[in-house]
């Protein structure tokens, strides 16, 4: 599996069949999401589900990370797929770099979006005052991890342990960044339904598994066959 680190390991089998999946079906590239302040790298594949799409994305999952979700198009002449998503810049980097020798349709663009993030401040750098103090202000201002991770780049592990050695009253529990904020559920036309605690109460409640902050923030349209936002 990837890691965050500069050296990566995936098995060359498995890299030659996900590469050629990737260059028919796979995407990379950078979005601007709704109240960010800076620009996201994504690498991701979709499979419909009637090719099986699920198989597929979750064979990826087990051997890259990421996270992957169902997606259903509104417009009926496109069908339901499974999509596999990694969004961390240099796990990115590092996939593409075992990558790029075999592409040949993706191939351009897997250099570009490659040399952008080897422009990028690696995350493992120190932690410097200014930052410490921003963080800090984030923390008090009840941000969650997640936000603070893109406010400032640093993943939300880090910036957990950062927390919890700087200051410790104020830690939260590692999955806070994705479960704890509250979300509201819609349904397809947009009528609110129901607010839910959490991203895992909602998704274990109504017995799905899928992305919802991915709808929140305005990746993808629905979640579970339903539309989320924020509460």
């Amino acid at each position: 599996m990837l890691e965050n680190r500069e050296t990566t390991y995936v098995d060359k089998e498995f890299l030659l069949w996900f590469v050629g999946f990737f260059d028919g079906d796979g995407s990379v590239g950078k979005v601007r999401l709704k109240g960010r302040d800076r620009e996201t790298y994504f690498l991701s594949l979709a499979q419909s589900v009637k090719n099986n799409g699920e198989a597929v994305t979750r064979e990826i999952q087990r051997h890259l990370g990421g996270g992957i979700y169902y997606h259903e198009p509104k417009a009926k002449a496109s069908s339901p797929n499974w999509c596999w998503r990694l969004g961390r810049r240099f796990q990115i980097r590092d996939l593409l770099n075992l990558m790029i020798p075999h592409l040949r349709v993706k191939k351009r663009q897997a250099i570009k979006i490659r040399d952008e993030i080897n422009t990028l401040p690696y995350k493992g750098t120190a932690w410097g005052t200014d930052e410490k103090i921003k963080i800090k202000e984030l923390l008090d201002g009840g941000k969650s991890y997640m936000e603070i991770e893109n406010a400032t780049g640093r993943s939300r592990e880090a910036i957990g342990r950062k927390v919890r050695k700087l200051w410790p009253e104020l830690a939260r529990p590692k999955w806070e960044g994705v479960g704890r904020r509250k979300v509201v559920q819609m349904d397809l036309d947009g009528n609110d339904v129901r607010v839910w605690d959490s991203m895992t109460a909602a998704m274990r409640g109504l017995g799905f598994s899928g992305n919802i902050s991915s709808v929140c923030s305005g990746i993808q349209k629905t979640a579970g066959g339903h539309r989320w936002r924020y509460y």
